[in-house]
Parts: C-alpha cells; structure tokens; sequence
C-alpha cells in the first residue's frame, strides 16, 4: 500500500551464531519527539504507553525474561557508546509509534512476535527521535536460514487504527 513499507530480512548462518539478533534502527525528525509502546499492563491487559525521562533515557521493552538476560549480556557495554537500558514491561505485542504533534501523522513500526524479541527507544524528546526493533534473539546453528519480516506504516492513525493494521499484518 502507499502508506506501507515491508522490509524481509534473511540471514544464513555459515557458522553457529550464538545469541544473535539484529538490531533494526528507525530515526525520524524533533516533530516525533514520543515514542509510544503497546505492553502488558499489571492487570494483564494490553495498553499503549508513552516513554519517559522519569523512568531513564535509553529504555527496552522485552519479549520474556530470555530477552532481558540477551540485552543485558554485555554487548551494549561496549565502548565508545555504551548504552545502559532501562527494562520496562514487556511487550504485548512489538508494535509502537511515534506520532508528529501538530498533524497527526504516525510513524508505526511492527513485528511479528516470532521475529523481535525487545523493542527499544529514548524517552520523549531525546534527540535521536528513534525507535527501534531487536529481531531474531536466539542461537543460530550452522547452515540455518531465517527470514523475518517488519512492518513501517505511516499515517494519521489512532490507536485503534494502529492495532487494526497490526492485525492485518499478522494474516
């Protein structure tokens, strides 16, 4: 659709891969300054939730605990920019936006769940004005191929109509 991008990507491990992801980045302008998140809330619903600074400046949103003990394995120690990222709910689905302020439009990123295993982004206004998606997350083996499959839509969608689009690209 003209409103939609779809990015595939394949890898094909010519040796073990131990706990391999890629980390896909998506950087928009100062006029998306929040990123918004879809996650598990405490009552085991699903809500959409800003990110803010109170709760730290470089947050991941996990799939499962195993996704947790990979993002904080050590490879984002690594200098000159290491990173340290707050773990905040994890997600219900990965599925988040980042919306312009004064028109409307939305910036929406997706996964399927068997593909990204953390979603990632700065509190509201950092300057990087990312997101991004983790995909893979686990050992690959020898001669194993992978395809995985994300979603960019851009719009003036609501929240449900994000969720709707989200349901399409699951079919």
């Amino acid at each position: 659709a003209p409103d939609t991008l779809d990015l595939e990507t394949i890898v094909e491990a010519r040796e073990t891969l131990p706990d391999f992801d890629v980390f896909l980045a998506s950087y928009l302008s100062p006029a998306f300054p929040v990123s918004t998140v879809y996650v598990k809330s405490e009552g085991g619903n699903a809500e959409f939730i800003t990110v803010e600074k109170e709760e730290g400046v470089w947050h991941v949103f996990p799939r499962d605990a195993a996704a947790v003990d990979m993002v904080k394995d050590g490879r984002w120690d690594i200098e000159p920019s290491p990173v340290d990222w707050v773990v905040r709910p994890a997600f219900a689905a990965p599925l988040m936006y980042r919306r312009h302020e004064s028109s409307g439009l939305t910036v929406v990123t997706m996964a399927r769940p068997e593909d990204c295993f953390a979603l990632f982004a700065p509190f509201r206004g950092e300057a990087h004005y990312s997101v991004y998606l983790s995909l893979i997350g686990r050992t690959l083996e020898k001669g194993e191929t992978v395809r995985n499959r994300v979603r960019l839509v851009i719009g003036e969608l609501d929240d449900a109509e994000i969720l709707a689009r989200y349901a399409e690209f699951l079919k």
